[in-house]
């Protein structure tokens, strides 16, 4: 099941729309933008970074992070999937919740994200072959990304099997990711309220996030580098006697890029991260 959802109606399309913003007198081509005055070198590409290589410090949320504090005792919380069992018992409904952000309020001075529907269909595509419920939010606002979360997750008497989180944006550094009308942070907005504290329907159950930004100005130059004998890795695993699930437990995090660093993106053929991680779930 698909459902797609404009958050904005006032500035934004449905992501079968998306190709009316385009100029219809000439295709569009790829090219590398930026939105700051003063240029930043990367090489030459056909890829644009989800960035914003300037921020006005008045609309970023950068104060630092104070983390939570344990919550008090409760009853425990009934998870599906035992402490010693290999795998995940998905029993439920497997969701995906996509929030695709296109197009900015002017004050934020950000450039259209030319290509992003590329990468929704591939997400589409890719979770629907696997049985998973798909919601899509184009262009939401801070407050209805916030809401969403409420919402349709904390609050939600569905049986949970496993969440996926897709943000498609614009990002700087400090983990923080443009809405439609200002920034949010992920780890505030999104992980904090996933915690099996936060979130005990969630306790004991996959949550996959996907970020789909840049993280800051720099591009990665690479290193040269020789192949050389393998070696076996030992590994070791250390064992508890008692069993106390972490609130931050079942969390996998996925960034396109480095802290710092840019991501890029094609309005042809999409993001490389997104790209790149449908092709290689359709492979498995």
């Amino acid at each position: 099941m698909e459902t797609n959802e404009t958050c904005d109606t006032s500035e934004s399309k449905g992501i079968n729309e998306f190709n009316s913003v385009e100029p219809t007198s000439t295709p569009p081509k790829s090219r590398t933008s930026h939105d700051n005055a003063t240029k930043v070198q990367i090489p030459p590409t056909s890829d644009t970074p989800d960035a914003r290589p300037s921020a006005d410090p008045s609309e970023v949320d950068a104060k630092p992070i104070v983390w939570p504090s344990g919550s008090s005792p409760s009853d425990p919380i009934s998870v599906p999937t035992g402490k010693d069992n290999k795998c995940y018992a998905l029993e439920g409904t497997k969701k995906v919740v996509i929030f695709n952000q296109k197009v900015f309020a002017p004050r934020l001075k950000l450039n259209p994200r030319k290509g992003t529907e590329i990468d929704v269909k591939s997400i589409q595509n890719t979770f629907k072959s696997l049985d998973w419920d798909i919601d899509l939010y184009n262009d939401c606002t801070v407050a209805q990304i916030r809401e969403v979360i409420l919402k349709q997750i904390q609050l939600s008497e569905e049986n949970f099997a496993a969440l996926a989180i897709f943000i498609l944006s614009h990002g700087e550094d400090n983990g923080t990711i443009f809405a439609s009308d200002y920034p949010f942070r992920v780890d505030h907005d999104i992980l904090f309220q996933l915690a099996a504290d936060k979130s005990p329907n969630l306790a004991g159950k996959p949550k996959l996030v996907f970020v789909q930004a840049c993280q800051g100005q720099e591009t990665d130059a690479g290193s040269n580098v020789t192949e050389r004998d393998r070696r076996r890795r030992h590994t070791s695993q250390d064992s508890t006697s008692t069993y106390k699930i972490p609130n931050y437990a079942d969390f996998l995090i996925f960034q396109a890029s480095f802290w710092d660093h840019y991501s890029f993106r094609s309005s042809e053929t999409g993001s490389w991260f997104i790209q790149s991680l449908c092709s290689s779930i359709d492979q498995s």
